[in-house]
């Protein structure tokens, strides 16, 4: 069961997804071409940002936290993960730092 709409990233090559597994919701990242999920990984909420999830220039996955954010990188069918203080703009898109409260 989908928690949250799709989302398709800027290049279309990967879908973002917020589904129920097991009464967990989990966040999976969903190559478009073979259907294979690449990515997947718990998801929280927070008041702030909801689930937070939103893609960026590059293909880069943004989690919006209260304290932190958290930025999935795809190379080559496989997703880094790092977590990026808020306060370092110079390594947050302006796009990113818009929706930040």
């Amino acid at each position: 069961m989908d928690l949250a709409a799709s989302m398709v990233s800027p290049s279309g090559a990967s879908t973002a997804r917020l589904v129920d597994v097991d009464g967990s919701p989990t966040l999976q990242i969903v190559d478009d071409a073979s259907g294979a999920i690449q990515y997947s990984a718990p998801a929280s909420t927070s008041e702030a940002y909801g689930y937070g999830v939103n893609w960026s220039a590059g293909d880069q996955l943004w989690i919006l936290g209260p304290d932190q954010l958290i930025r999935l990188d795809g190379t080559g069918g496989s997703w880094s993960r790092s977590v990026i203080d808020p306060t370092e703009t110079d390594l947050i898109p302006a796009d990113i730092l818009a929706l930040l409260k």
